[in-house]
């Protein structure tokens, strides 16, 4: 069973991914901020992190996913965004980049692959 971490700010994002992944009998955690998803990784193992580079106040996503990459070096980190100009970043500094809105094909490819 793979353990994936959703650090999205929108409510209804997250509740897309855990629906989803639940039915493909992944273990999901959920985290609607930085500091959400700080406190969730201290003490949990992850296969595959997808984080928002836009999370509302506090550090961006990127500074998150580089905290998590010290921490956890072996888990995947696929960026999130509506814009795709952080593509590009997102590619060569993690592993993937989902440009928002995506289909849940998408969401499949970076975990099933």
């Amino acid at each position: 069973m793979k353990r994936i971490l959703i650090v999205e700010d929108h409510y209804a994002l997250r509740r897309l991914f855990s629906r989803f992944l639940t039915r493909e009998k992944c273990q999901v955690e959920l985290a609607a901020n930085d500091q959400d998803a700080n406190e969730i990784i201290q003490s949990n193992e992850f296969e595959i992190a997808f984080i928002d580079v836009e999370l509302g106040k506090g550090p961006d996503g990127f500074q998150l996913a580089k905290r998590f990459r010290l921490l956890r070096p072996d888990m995947r980190i696929i960026m999130m965004s509506a814009r795709s100009e952080y593509g590009s970043r997102a590619v060569s500094e993690f592993d993937g980049f989902m440009l928002k809105p995506f289909t849940l094909d998408e969401i499949s490819f970076h975990v099933f692959r």
